[in-house]
């Protein structure tokens, strides 16, 4: 049960805490979490028909090696819903596309994260994969920011730069987990990516 606790604090605590903070507070911070969350779940939508469309079987290297490509390219659909939840809620140079991104994060964390959390938790002895998947929520959470503030930033700038930064970090942050292992090293792989991004995306707002 501590696992657990301890697990979903992890997961879900530094989201509100950055929901919380002053740089939101001039906003409905509610509405841009709100309107983030309903862009994760069309998005999810919408990738789960195009995986079952577009996805191959398994069987073989070959067909798994493509099928892992596919995997990344159908992920970037992510960018799509997020750069449409900006352009409608964040029009100008502000911060609003932090609650935006929140609302993602959280959103992705609820419906894919809680119940792993909670069922891996009530196994015999001690587990890791709560614990990563909280560390993941965090790396999740990192990304969304910089690929909303990638997007917001190509939305002020029109400069094309922005929209293959943001495609590149989803791509590595989706891609290198799936032929990282164990399991353990596929989460710090996803962490690095996350905050190697989400700097990356700092350092373009200042550019």
């Amino acid at each position: 049960l501590i696992i657990v606790v301890a697990s979903l604090l992890l997961t879900f605590a530094p989201v509100y805490i950055v929901y919380n903070m002053k740089l939101l507070e001039d906003y409905d911070r509610n509405v841009l979490v709100i309107a983030g969350g309903l862009a994760f779940s069309i998005a999810q939508a919408v990738t789960m028909v195009l995986v079952a469309m577009l996805l191959p079987g398994s069987d073989g290297a070959y067909l798994s090696f493509i099928s892992k490509l596919l995997e990344i390219v159908i992920a970037n659909v992510d960018l799509v819903f997020l750069y449409l939840a900006i352009s409608y809620s964040a029009r100008s140079r502000d911060f609003k596309y932090v609650g935006i991104a929140l609302g993602w994060a959280w959103t992705e964390s609820l419906f894919s994260r809680t119940l792993p959390i909670v069922y891996a938790g009530k196994g015999y002895g001690f587990e890791w994969t709560p614990i990563l998947l909280g560390l993941e929520a965090n790396g999740s959470m990192l990304l969304a920011v910089a690929c909303t503030q990638l997007l917001h930033i190509y939305r002020l700038k029109r400069a094309s730069f922005f929209v293959i930064a943001a495609v590149v970090s989803r791509s590595l942050a989706v891609g290198l987990p799936l032929w990282v292992e164990p399991p353990m090293w596929a989460t710090f792989a996803y962490l690095l990516v996350a905050l190697i991004s989400f700097l990356g995306a700092h350092f373009c707002a200042k550019w």
